[in-house]
């Protein structure tokens, strides 16, 4: 399901945390127990978006809520400028719902 928002362009020189909330998801004290996030390219040319994905996913509390573990973070770097990509974030809850959450950034040299 797309988050409803996508982020805010990222410069190809960049290393940072992405997040996903998914309390709107989640029922009553569900929380997600795992997660797991992939890169792909929507438009321009990257031969290997998938490298861009740093690390295992964290579970981490929601700024927006104020609920513990109903989001998960994702370091990514090396974009490639001109290329729109795709990230998406597949979760797994404590009640086994599988959920799933994509957003675009698009990588753009800052001047």
């Amino acid at each position: 399901m797309y988050a409803g928002k996508d982020f805010s362009l990222a410069a190809p020189e960049e290393a940072r945390d992405f997040t996903f909330d998914f309390f709107r998801d989640l029922s009553t004290g569900e929380t997600l127990t795992s997660a797991t996030w992939s890169c792909e390219v929507v438009s321009g040319t990257d031969g290997d978006a998938a490298s861009h994905i740093f690390g295992a996913a964290a579970i981490t509390d929601s700024e927006e809520s104020g609920l513990a573990d109903v989001c998960t973070t994702q370091r990514i770097s090396g974009l490639v400028n001109g290329v729109k990509y795709r990230l998406t974030a597949l979760a797994v809850t404590s009640n086994t719902q599988s959920l799933e959450l994509y957003a675009h950034v698009v990588c753009k040299t800052r001047n």
